[in-house]
């Protein structure tokens, strides 16, 4: 028999996602909107695995993820270097679609301080 090539089961699963985006979207609002608590951290763990696998230098970037009280991920963003402003302007973002949990752990909580702070 023959079996599809790997362009053609790529091209299906983007056009898949595609159709099911407004599902997703809708659903990740939820998630944000009900997140009674929320799990920030700062990752530099994948950029210095990239590293190592490709000569290219990743080990600047940064990977923030919030998770919530269930360790689902509602939220993960790259950006260069140990930018939280990047990360500051994505919060204002997720605050403006309802993501306002009562209590948020970090492993920095002086520099989210800061953040927050410094946000008004």
């Amino acid at each position: 028999g023959a079996s599809p090539s790997d362009t053609f089961l790529m091209y299906m699963f983007c056009c898949h996602i595609e159709r099911k985006k407004p599902h997703y979207n809708a659903d990740m609002v939820k998630r944000l909107r009900t997140c009674l608590s929320g799990s920030l951290d700062a990752s530099y763990k994948i950029g210095k695995k990239m590293n190592h696998k490709s000569r290219d230098k990743h080990y600047d970037t940064t990977q923030h993820s919030i998770m919530n009280e269930y360790q689902e991920t509602v939220f993960q963003k790259w950006s260069d270097g140990d930018s939280h402003d990047e990360l500051k302007r994505s919060l204002e973002k997720l605050r403006d679609i309802g993501f306002d949990p009562a209590i948020m752990f970090t492993d920095d909580p002086l520099r989210i301080l800061i953040l927050i702070i410094t946000e008004e």
